[in-house]
């Protein structure tokens, strides 16, 4: 799944439910202006995340992270403690923002040697998610200062071109709980 779109989701039946009428009313002003394509997606996730930056959200966290755990494609965890087993490093390289993605992970059942993820903004400083151009320069260059180079990609989403462009190994393609591998 899209974790971003099941956040927002979320985020919205968790303010129906709590009654938090400013979170309700920011969450649908906020997606209205993206489906009109007045600000990117990527813009809607820079003000959500400022937004939220100083609410207490932990109850609403746990139950996400629950939630998205349930979506966990369980071929690719597969796949990839049968490289971590072959002494493959694991890196997770995942446009998500850290404020959910480090506190999914520690709920995992599996354990990646380090992830790269969209950081939380700053206001007024410019912010950069972790996606496409930006992900591939960002996973490529962490992996050069920790010594380690890309050999095998696994993805499920076209955002990753880029990063499937670089020449490694091998590229997986994780669709609908399939992966199909290419050399």
């Amino acid at each position: 799944v899209n974790s971003f779109e099941l956040f927002y989701k979320e985020m919205v039946r968790f303010s129906i439910r709590k009654f938090d009428l400013p979170l309700l009313w920011f969450l649908t002003y906020e997606i209205g202006i993206r489906k009109a394509r007045i600000i990117t997606h990527a813009e809607l996730k820079r003000r959500l995340l400022v937004f939220i930056n100083d609410k207490d959200l932990s109850e609403f966290l746990n139950e996400f992270v629950r939630t998205l755990c349930e979506h966990v494609n369980n071929d690719v965890l597969s796949i990839s403690q049968k490289y971590k087993e072959e002494g493959y490093r694991i890196y997770l390289s995942t446009a998500a923002p850290e404020l959910y993605v480090l506190p999914f992970l520690s709920m995992l059942k599996f354990a990646f040697d380090e992830v790269i993820c969209s950081p939380m903004p700053i206001p007024n400083v410019e912010w950069q998610e972790n996606l496409n151009e930006n992900k591939k320069q960002n996973t490529v260059s962490y992996l050069v200062r920790k010594g380690d180079e890309l050999a095998v990609l696994i993805t499920d989403h076209k955002d990753d071109l880029p990063l499937l462009r670089v020449k490694k190994e091998k590229n997986i393609l994780a669709v609908r709980e399939v992966c199909y591998g290419r050399a």
